[in-house]
């Protein structure tokens, strides 16, 4: 019927078989990123009239604000347009239908970009960017989990307002 292993070898065996060298390259390479840019985003966070206390767990924490926490909903956002059938390009605004609260509060949030980028650069204070691209975050994962984008009646509106 064919050969029995043990678990305990199959166990052995199957990390180094499931991480191609290819594929651990790139993970280091994407752990690298994710490194800078936590201290990078740490740094900017940090608003320059008052003292911080470094620390990698901070700046590492998924559930915080933090780079790690930006970049996951990003991922996110990039995974659904990837996912979904419709061209971006094709879709006009006349489609963007905003129903449900989520929809709003991130539409309301992402046309508040251009006040935050010119009080930005009036009070020279980058502090004030990194809290709007975390309130954008979360203000993404609320919509992410309350509202079905992909193969939902109202993917198209939902795609143009991730896009």
């Amino acid at each position: 019927v064919g050969n029995t292993i043990d678990e305990g070898e199959a166990a052995e065996e199957a990390p180094p078989q499931a991480l191609s060298p290819e594929r651990e390259a790139r993970l280091r390479a994407d752990a690298e990123t994710i490194g800078i840019a936590a201290v990078k985003y740490f740094d900017l966070r940090q608003n320059r009239n008052s003292d911080y206390k470094f620390s990698y767990d901070a700046m590492l924490d998924p559930k915080g604000n933090t780079a790690v926490y930006v970049l996951y909903a990003y991922a996110r956002s990039a995974g659904l347009l990837r996912r979904s059938s419709r061209e971006v390009s094709t879709l006009s605004s006349s489609e963007l239908a905003l129903t449900e609260p989520s929809e709003r509060a991130l539409a309301l949030r992402l046309l508040r970009f251009p006040e935050v980028l010119a009080q930005v650069q009036e009070d020279l204070l980058p502090s004030r960017l990194i809290d709007y691209v975390y309130g954008l975050a979360v203000d993404f994962t609320a919509f992410y989990t309350e509202c079905y984008v992909v193969g939902s009646d109202q993917e198209a509106s939902r795609i143009i307002l991730i896009e």
